[in-house]
């Protein structure tokens, strides 16, 4: 990694613990307001590191969440207890019971799994969800 990109990663980082309810471009504004990183990088360059930060999985583009607030939303009561009866189930799948967005679905199953109250399987080259049991 050049220093760079070790300098925006920091920032990123940095500007993520403070503020933790921030978008991706608030924070590619603030990078890009920093005189001494903008003299060596573009602002699609601070983009890109970005998004291979969050596809790296050094972060996720989520809130932080306490244990009950995790579940506390009614929708994602609804995929836990849906998935404990009715285990292995694909996003289209999903989708299809509960008829929202697959988006919608996507977002959900994301914060289930990084929480670990899910985890996903790659079954046939088909992913499948179900529910992590917690000790």
């Amino acid at each position: 990694m050049i220093p760079i990109e070790k300098e925006i990663r920091n920032k990123i980082d940095t500007i993520i613990r403070l503020k933790k309810k921030t978008k991706m471009q608030q924070i590619i504004k603030e990078i890009y307001n920093d005189e001494e990183i903008i003299k060596n990088i573009n602002k699609n360059e601070i983009e890109r590191l970005f998004k291979q930060m969050i596809k790296e999985n050094i972060f996720t583009v989520a809130p932080i969440l306490r244990n009950h607030e995790i579940i506390d939303l009614s929708l994602r009561l609804k995929i836990l207890k849906y998935l404990e009866k009715n285990p292995g189930k694909s996003i289209e799948e999903l989708t299809n019971y509960f008829k929202i967005k697959k988006s919608k679905i996507i977002w959900h199953l994301t914060i289930l799994k990084k929480y670990q109250y899910l985890k996903k399987l790659d079954v046939n080259n088909k992913i499948l969800y179900y529910i992590c049991k917690k000790e």
